[in-house]
């Protein structure tokens, strides 16, 4: 018998793996508890679509903690996600694949990461937030260093 993914969406590692996501994109606030309610949802699904990504990436707030501005993709960007879902790829593979295709001005990231997680409870495995990929925390040491970026400000 598979995870039951309904349960183990509402445990308390959820709000953890929101913080961790947020905190890897720069993101130093605390997480709304519209963005870990959106991530259970997200989470709960056997299986997510496109229009599950969308729902989440609109769910998800801005650096500020405000709700940010509602993307509307268009047909081929919907298609193009759907396609990346529908493929044979690893949970790494998917969200590498994800990163590339940057279907949103903003939270790409932090959908990507959630696809992996989603991937990976479709797969059976157990969340263990202190366990991402190092590769994550490569890619915003990086991104730190790079001249001009914005990071979020303390509230």
């Amino acid at each position: 018998m598979g995870l039951d993914l309904a349960a183990c969406a509402f445990e308390p590692w959820v709000a953890d793996f929101v913080a961790a996501s947020n905190a890897l994109s720069g993101i130093e606030r605390a997480a709304t508890a519209r963005e870990i309610a959106a991530h259970r949802g997200f989470f709960a699904r056997r299986r997510v679509g496109a229009a599950n990504v969308v729902l989440l990436r609109a769910h998800l707030s801005g650096p500020d903690g405000r709700a940010a501005v509602e993307e509307r993709p268009d047909a081929s960007t919907l298609y193009g996600i759907d396609e990346l879902l529908s493929d044979d790829l690893s949970p790494w593979q998917l969200y590498a694949a994800f990163r590339a295709l940057a279907p949103f001005t903003h939270a790409n990231g932090r959908c990507a990461r959630a696809l992996w997680m989603s991937r990976r409870l479709a797969e059976g495995a157990l969340p263990q937030v202190e366990r991402l990929p190092p590769e994550w925390t490569r890619d915003v040491r990086e991104r730190r260093r790079a001249p001009g970026l914005v990071r979020a400000r303390k509230a």
